[in-house]
C-alpha cells in the first residue's frame, strides 16, 4: 500500500488523487483486561493509516480510559479503513496489543459526524486472561470537506 496517508496540515500530495481528511476522535474504551502486576492497565491508543501513525496519551492505572484526543488524518481516496489498537504501556519493557481492529472509512459522508463503538480483536496473549466482556473504543469520525467523501 506503500504511504496513504500523512498528517493534514503537513499533507503529502498523492500521485493518483488527492487526500481527503478525516477527523478522528478516539472518546474512550472499557472493558479492558487487566495487564499489569497490580491489576491495573496504562492504555492508549494508536490509529494508522499505511506508514502514519498517531497516538492518544497513556492514561495510568485506569479501566474505563477516556481521552476525547482529537487528531486530523489526511487519507488517500484508496484506502477504505484505519486501524485502531489499544496498547498498554509498560514502563520495563515492550508495550502490550491489547487488541486492534480495521475500522471502515468508505461509507463515511462527508462533513457527517459518525459516533462508532468498535469491538477490538483481543491480541492471542490477552484472549485467555479477559473476562470476556468485549473490549470497546468509541471513536467519532468525520469526513472534512466533500473531496473524494459521499455528499
Amino acid at each position: 500500500m506503500g504511504n496513504l496517508c500523512a498528517l493534514a496540515g503537513g499533507a503529502k500530495l498523492f500521485a493518483n488523487a488527492d487526500p481527503r481528511v478525516l477527523e478522528v476522535t478516539v472518546v474512550s474504551a472499557t472493558n479492558l483486561p487487566k495487564m499489569d502486576t497490580f491489576g491495573k492497565t496504562d492504555p492508549y491508543v494508536v490509529i494508522r493509516c499505511g506508514t502514519t501513525e498517531m497516538k492518544t496519551k497513556v492514561l495510568k492505572s485506569v479501566m474505563q480510559p477516556v481521552w476525547n484526543h482529537r487528531m486530523m488524518i489526511a487519507i488517500n481516496p484508496d484506502v477504505d479503513f484505519i486501524q485502531v489498537a489499544l496498547y498498554d504501556w509498560d514502563k520495563m519493557g515492550n508495550n502490550e496489543l491489547v487488541g486492534d481492529r480495521n475500522v471502515p472509512i468508505s461509507d463515511l459522508r462527508a462533513n457527517q459526524s459518525t459516533d462508532m463503538t468498535v469491538n477490538m480483536k483481543l491480541a492471542r496473549q490477552v484472549q485467555g486472561a479477559h473476562n470476556k466482556q468485549p473490549l470497546k473504543v468509541q471513536l467519532k469520525l468525520k469526513p472534512l470537506g466533500v473531496q473524494g467523501w459521499k455528499v
